[in-house]
């Protein structure tokens, strides 16, 4: 879950009377102050140590419930509770991070480009985007390309806002020296581009050398309004211009801090989608990672989310072998990204998890069951390409816009992390995770007599049995194995069917014909302007005699209609 859920919390055998309730930062069963720290309702509780802790009143049988609002870092918590500050129950919960994932936050998926959850106190710039793109239920929506978020350029923009001229400037070269010290040596639209005056770092935050500012806001430095103003001129919209303006509003209270902590965003978000723009695509971020190896390897840019503001992951996969010691901080790979599947272990005995190094008493390097981020290269063309054939129990979009899907009974494929919940508390694959980006899709083969692949993509339902095929490697975030890029998908059961041709029929006569067969009616109007075809089916998708999976196939009609202009 993320941060800011508001959590029901039930207890049992407790002494009856007042019982308190506290996040435990310590993990000490104790209510103590380091528990406070960064864990209040708003920022200035945070500031004064106030805590979460809220009183409950349990009854004569020793029972309570309560609620509590769940605000901290990224990190594994207990809840303690007790009638004073010692716990006498206590139980885990994780706080998951929003940023560049997804999390659930009071039922809602959330995935966050700026700071770590929307009620982040030490994101300045909480940029983040509730999306729900399960289609388990109705099956892929194939005009929905994914969540698009405010692009590097927006941002670099804004940070000329947050000080005195020429400091933005200053910082964006701060931070992009920043991001090369961790490893991201390629960053992307970074140079002066006459040609590029608003998708570029050089040309945004350092007037592109010409004198007087740049050319494309007005001969001033770029401001948000100005470059905001700019991209309209070329018919385009900076995504949730609202929510940066007043983001932009409340920075100036914050300056400079404000201004280096977005500086730092707004390198990684140019890392992130692979370009400066107005824009950054969800399903570009996937992409370029995925075609970029080297980059999982680097430390992610912000200081947000490297120690000591964020801690680092444990185990820590962020090193360059088995046998090499991890970075002391936060990597690319360990928030998105693959490597060669090291675990298939099913069972989740804590004493011989893949997550557990080895005894000190072996010489055995540690971890040696934890995949290496980057290490099925580019596209993840170094993993070995596996099958499987199983039912679809789920069906979804992530943040990056990949197109993904469950298959089960694929236990040779998967480990015991693929049986956990999945970002932030989301539903767990219970089977291997299949994933299809959208860049990959127009590759993706069938077995032949079938339909084509994407007509099998969009018929795919939660319940089907497929055979799907694709590079088997471990996703480095969830630790689960997973199907990514997949590249064959048949569906096996239910059989395609032919679809019937009902072009030239009545409306009702052609919808009767299309259900007998099992397939979805959508019906439309369209001009003739023959007046050959008025109140007849004009044309059908797909075409009669084409192939169509009963109970998800839709076949849209169009009945002619006539124009304004008056028939031939």
């Amino acid at each position: 879950m993320g941060s800011g859920t508001n959590v029901n919390i039930t207890g049992f055998g407790f002494p009856a009377g007042s019982i308190n309730v506290w996040l435990d930062v310590g993990s000490n069963n104790i209510d103590q102050a380091p528990d406070d720290m960064f864990t209040g309702t708003t920022l200035a509780d945070d500031l004064a140590g106030s805590d979460t802790t809220v009183t409950a009143v349990a009854g004569p049988s020793g029972a309570f419930s309560t609620k509590m609002m769940i605000n901290g870092d990224p990190h594994l918590y207990r809840i303690g509770a007790g009638p004073s500050s010692h716990a006498i129950a206590s139980t885990r919960i994780n706080i998951g991070s929003c940023f560049l994932q997804e999390c659930v936050i009071n039922g809602v998926d959330t995935v966050c480009l700026g700071g770590r959850s929307p009620s982040d106190h030490l994101g300045l710039f909480n940029i983040c985007k509730q999306v729900d793109f399960n289609y388990s239920d109705s099956g892929y929506d194939l005009t929905n390309l994914g969540p698009v978020f405010p692009g590097a350029g927006a941002l670099a923009a804004m940070v000329n806002d947050l000080g005195l001229p020429g400091t933005g400037c200053i910082a964006i070269n701060l931070a992009e020296t920043y991001a090369a010290n961790l490893g991201n040596l390629v960053i992307p639209d970074s140079a002066y581009d006459f040609g590029k005056q608003l998708s570029d770092f050089a040309d945004i935050n350092c007037a592109g050398g010409f004198p007087g500012g740049n050319p494309a806001c007005g001969f001033i430095p770029c401001t948000l309004p100005t470059y905001i103003a700019a991209i309209a001129i070329g018919g385009h919209s900076v995504p949730d211009a609202g929510v940066l303006l007043a983001a932009d509003a409340v920075g100036h209270l914050a300056a400079p801090v404000a201004q280096y902590a977005l500086a730092e965003i707004a390198v990684a978000v140019d890392i992130a989608c692979g370009y400066v723009a107005y824009h950054c695509d969800g399903k570009d971020i996937t992409m370029t990672i995925l075609q970029n190896p080297a980059i999982q390897q680097a430390g992610i840019p912000t200081h947000f989310a490297q120690p000591p503001i964020s801690s680092v992951l444990f185990p820590n996969p962020c090193r360059a072998s088995v046998s090499a010691p991890p970075m002391n901080g936060n990597c690319w790979g360990g928030l998105i990204g693959w490597g060669k599947v090291a675990c298939t272990q099913l069972d989740n005995d804590p004493k011989s998890t893949c997550d557990v190094p080895p005894s000190p008493a072996t010489a055995a390097p540690p971890f040696p069951r934890l995949p290496i981020p980057g290490s099925a290269g580019a596209d993840n063309k170094l993993a070995m390409r596996m099958c499987t054939t199983g039912r679809v129990v789920g069906l979804s979009m992530g943040y990056d816009g990949d197109l993904s899907f469950d298959v089960d009974n694929s236990f040779a494929l998967v480990n015991y992390h693929n049986f956990d919940p999945g970002p932030g508390g989301t539903d767990a694959p219970n089977g291997v995770d299949v994933e299809m980006p959208w860049y990959s899709l127009g590759a993706i083969t069938t077995s032949p007599g079938n339909p084509p692949a994407i007509v099998q993509i969009e018929a795919l339902r939660k319940g089907m049995t497929v055979t799907v095929c694709g590079q088997w490697v471990a996703d480095m975030h969830m630790l689960w194995n997973e199907l990514h890029p997949a590249s064959s998908l048949t569906i096996v059961s239910p059989k395609p069917t032919a679809i019937p041709n009902v072009i030239g029929e009545d409306p009702a006569v052609a919808t009767q014909a299309i259900r007998a067969r099992g397939f979805v009616v959508a019906q439309e109007t369209t001009v003739d302007p023959t007046c050959r075809r008025l109140n007849i089916v004009a044309s059908q998708t797909p075409v009669g005699g084409g192939l169509g999976y009963p109970g998800s196939t839709i076949v849209t009609i169009r009945v002619g209609v006539k124009g304004t202009n008056p028939c031939p």
